[in-house]
């Protein structure tokens, strides 16, 4: 193909190591560890970011080039390997943390952003998460909910304006979530059988 523009990958040191070329020449280089878990990477205006691991292989830590704002950025995960607290900027004034909130089935339940704006996630006794609430307790709060048909597929999404929407399609017992149509303000679920 005549004037065809390529990013080109190379590996290099046993796999380890992973170069970038860009159609204009700009080099991004990867390396992984042993166990093929991303531990640094460069870009082409030579900013180095690392990744640390903990014992159980969960991302500790990442670590941006000097100069970026909120770093590092530390991971904390519960007995279960979820990720429980997300912390910018740790040890410092700038400190910040984001924090998650698992049910007692696992399910996510509660998020708080780094600004302590909570998102709160309900579900039904069978597992379908029929409303989230963003932004809870505050004069932006906004309810979300969604519905199902007999079969479990999610047929409605009802957005914090109050729009309804109707199902696109019909669904069976085994049908392929298609994709999510937005109109104005309005989610639509779409299955193929």
């Amino acid at each position: 193909m005549t004037g065809a523009l390529a990013t080109n990958w190379a590996f290099l040191d046993r796999q380890h190591t992973l170069v970038e070329t860009s159609p204009y020449g700009v080099t991004a280089t990867t390396v992984f560890d042993l166990l093929g878990r991303k531990v640094q990477t460069l870009d082409a205006a030579g900013n180095t970011t690392t990744f640390a691991y903990d014992e159980r292989g969960n991302l500790h830590q990442t670590t941006p080039p000097d100069g970026v704002p909120n770093a590092p950025v530390d991971y904390t995960y519960d007995a279960l390997n979820r990720r429980i607290a997300t912390t910018q900027a740790r040890g410092t004034a700038d400190e910040v943390s984001a924090h998650t909130a698992y049910d007692e089935l696992g399910r996510v339940s509660a998020e708080l952003d780094f600004k302590g704006i909570a998102t709160l996630h309900y579900y039904d006794a069978v597992g379908h998460q029929i409303m989230t609430v963003a932004a809870a307790d505050t004069a932006d709060e906004a309810t979300t909910k969604f519905q199902y048909d007999a079969n479990g597929n999610l047929t409605k999404v009802i957005d914090a304006n109050h729009t309804n929407a109707t199902t696109l399609g019909v669904a069976d017992a085994r049908p392929q979530l298609r994709g999510l149509r937005n109109i104005v303000h309005c989610v639509q679920a779409c299955y193929i059988i």
